[in-house]
């Protein structure tokens, strides 16, 4: 039997905007992100992480925001190597990637 459990994580946002789930990475090419889920705030525009620790969730990284101005997180793909993308509604499609 299915059935739904407490949010693990909660935040106040616009009620008239959408949180955008994302997914767990799990790709190789970034090791310290194993595990952090990836989901995004439509309005906006930026995309968080978080990993759970002893089943408390912990922020990964400060939030990133969108590198174009009034763009909106409206989905996440994941590649078959396990590397996450986040696509925005300007049609444009950023790969996550921890910065140098």
């Amino acid at each position: 039997m299915l059935g739904l459990v407490t949010p693990v994580l909660a935040y106040l946002h616009d009620p008239a905007c959408a949180v955008v789930g994302g997914y767990v990475y799990r790709g190789k090419a970034y090791p310290e992100l194993d595990g952090v889920y990836l989901y995004g705030d439509y309005c906006a525009g930026w995309v968080r992480g978080f990993r759970l620790v002893n089943g408390v969730p912990v922020e990964a990284f400060t939030p990133l925001a969108s590198p174009v101005v009034n763009d909106n997180v409206v989905s996440f793909g994941e590649d078959a190597s396990g590397e996450v993308y986040v696509v925005m509604a300007s049609g444009l499609i950023y790969r996550v990637a921890p910065t140098q």
